[in-house]
Parts: C-alpha cells; structure tokens; sequence
C-alpha cells in the first residue's frame, strides 16, 4: 500500500456511476476528515488492467472526495492488476457487496453494467458454470449467467432475471423509477409484465382445439354397440388432457403449441408457464439480433 495526492488520483465512468456518492454520507465523512484527518484503514482502492495502464479509482469514490474537500494532501491507496475491465467491475461490486446491502437502485445499476460487459467481453461464465452441458443453448447460457451474477450480488438468480425483464422491456419512467427508489424491483417487474400482457392481448391467435381422435374414438364405440372398457377409457381421458395441455396460454389471449414433453419439462421447473415460455422466446428472439 502507497500514498498519493487524492487531487492526482484519477476516475473512470463505469465505476464512478456504478454507487453514486451520497451526498450526506458525503458532508459526514468530510466532516470527520476535518477533525481527525483520513482513516489509513480505509484506502483508496486503484486498479489497471489490458487497456489501461494509468490506474483509476474502482472504490473509495465517496473517501477521495471527502479528502479533496477537506484539503488532504495524502491518501493511503492500494493498486490492483485485473486482466479486463469486467474483472476489475467484479472486483468493486464485491467491494460494496461486503460493506452494505445493495439497494434495489443500485442492484439495477450492477446488472446493467454486468452484463453490458459481458456483451463486450464474450463468455466470463465461471469453470464450474461452463461444465454444465449446455442442452438448450443459448437458454442454459442465460441461466448460467443469472446464477453468477446472482453470486457475485448476493441475490437470487430469480431476482436477477426480474432485474433483466425490468431493464430489457420497462418504459423509461418505469426503468428511472427504480433508479431513482421509487419503485422496487419486484414493483417495475409487475408493472412490466402487466404493460407487456396489454400489448401482447392486442394480437389475437386461435386457440387450438385438442385432437377430435378421442371424442371420436368414443362415439364409433356405442355406434357399433360396445361398451368402452375402464382402462380405454382412462386411456382417452390421458390423451384428451395431453391434448388440452399442449394448448399453453402465452400472455392475453395469445397462444402457443407446447408439445407434451416441453409442457411437462416446463411443468417440473414450477412457477408460471407464461413466464418460462417468455424467457424461452426473449431468448430466442435476442439469438436473431444477436447473429444480425
């Protein structure tokens, strides 16, 4: 650990906007500086990595401002080497995670910049994560990737994808809501999946009707003069329920056709079907854009 003039320390956007310094935080600290001068305990953490070689400050924010304010002239720093900038973005949200409890504003803000990183920086899914056998592709992928950061924040991979939802397909008022704790997350997720029913309810689509076969099976029976056996029957009433039930409601009044073993898998996994089908088709939808 060295020391240099907090005035000589510089910044860098992606972290500087990733906790904004309270402004009251902010008057205390200072206030403390002015009477005690800076705690050594509590560095300045500077990092580097591929790209950029001048070290800028990726935690303590609110501490070098506090020193620039009260006229400090030296400020304990530790420095450290990442290979990439997502690894140094990692490093500074775990910084925080460990010193407090994130906010939902603040949980959105980390998310944002997690994952426009990722974008930038191809797979930086952990070992562990990447052994897992990828049988849906691009599906398995988002869900390896909400786990992870789910880890790093201290949050659950559910809320994460809720996060995602709110970011990817809120109205800017709704988004900036959250930003700003208006809103929770849980509260911008349902006022975006309530706004997303609407619109999708525009669109109408037939609902398919289950096989006839059943029906039909049934009434050729008695027109020849037979009674249905017990285990005939319940056989027809399994195949009527595996009809009805590959007919999935989506969102509104739209629907889609689930095969028995998709409605079953999605079944298992518990929840809404129509968020499952959702996720799978943003997912599907984000391969086109992503291969444009």
């Amino acid at each position: 650990m060295t020391t240099m003039n907090p005035n000589g320390i510089k910044t860098h956007e992606t972290f500087s906007s990733l906790f904004p310094i309270n402004q009251e935080l902010l008057a205390k600290i200072e206030s403390d500086m002015r009477q005690q001068t800076y705690d050594y305990s509590q560095p300045v953490i500077l990092a580097t990595w591929n790209g950029q070689n001048e070290p800028v400050c990726i935690d303590g924010h609110t501490r070098l401002q506090a020193a620039i304010n009260a006229g400090i002239q030296s400020v304990p720093v530790f420095t450290h080497e990442f290979d990439d900038e997502h690894e140094a973005l990692e490093k500074a949200i775990c910084l925080q995670r460990n010193r407090r409890n994130m906010s939902d504003a603040e949980i959105v803000t980390c998310v944002e910049a997690l994952d426009k990183r990722r974008q930038r920086g191809g797979d930086r899914r952990s070992a562990e994560a990447k052994s897992i056998p990828q049988s849906c592709g691009i599906a398995d992928s988002r869900s390896a990737s909400a786990k992870e950061t789910a880890e790093l924040l201290g949050i659950s991979p559910r809320k994460v994808e809720q996060v995602r939802t709110v970011i990817d397909h809120s109205d800017p008022e709704t988004l900036k809501a959250v930003k700003n704790k208006e809103f929770s997350v849980n509260k911008a997720y349902q006022e975006t999946q309530r706004k997303r029913k609407e619109t999708y309810a525009m669109v109408k689509f037939p609902k398919p009707e289950p096989d006839p076969w059943a029906y039909q099976s049934i009434e050729l029976l008695e027109d020849v003069g037979r009674r249905p056996s017990a285990g005939f029957l319940e056989e027809l009433k399994q195949q009527i329920q595996t009809d009805e039930d590959t007919c999935c409601n989506l969102i509104g009044d739209t629907s889609v056709i689930l095969t028995p073993e998709h409605y079953r898998t999605l079944k298992s996994l518990g929840g809404s079907i129509d968020d499952h089908v959702a996720s799978a088709l943003d997912a599907y939808l984000d391969s086109y854009s992503l291969a444009s």
